[in-house]
């Protein structure tokens, strides 16, 4: 029942945010900067994780919450002179680098373009929320 509230909130809050167009490329630091509350869904609209960011000063730090309420720990830096982003996963203590992206600006949050360490590409939305927001899906 918990699974499918997070997933009926999180499209629920992509319908009400409009357009899934992108306009233009924004920096990492802009990224990380826009929320420390997010949620990532999928192009099918399925809610992949809410993210919890800790910043720092070119990177964050930042917790990876599943709909099935499993705990990923993780860390975006900033690179290419802050034109791209590389993502981490804490594996046994360490941070160890999934992906580099990219990231554009749209009318409700933003569509990251990520290319992981194994050649496979994706694109997801990333939506910035409030810390009420984030509270009320918690409660879900």
């Amino acid at each position: 029942m918990r699974k499918l509230s997070l997933v009926f909130a999180a499209t629920a809050l992509m319908t009400l945010c409009g357009a899934t167009y992108a306009s233009h490329a924004v920096s990492c630091m802009q990224y990380l900067n826009s929320s420390p509350y997010a949620l990532s869904v999928d192009q099918k609209n399925r809610l992949e994780y809410f993210i919890v960011r800790h910043q720092q000063q070119n990177f964050s730090n930042e917790t990876y919450i599943k709909p099935d309420g499993s705990v990923e720990y993780g860390q975006v830096r900033s690179m290419q002179n802050g034109k791209m982003c590389a993502g981490y996963i804490k594996q046994h203590g360490q941070y160890v680098q999934q992906k580099t992206f990219s990231v554009y600006r749209k009318k409700a949050g933003f569509i990251v373009k990520a290319i992981y360490m194994n050649g496979a590409k994706r694109v997801f939305h990333v939506f910035p929320i409030s810390k009420n927001q984030m509270k009320i899906a918690a409660k879900m």
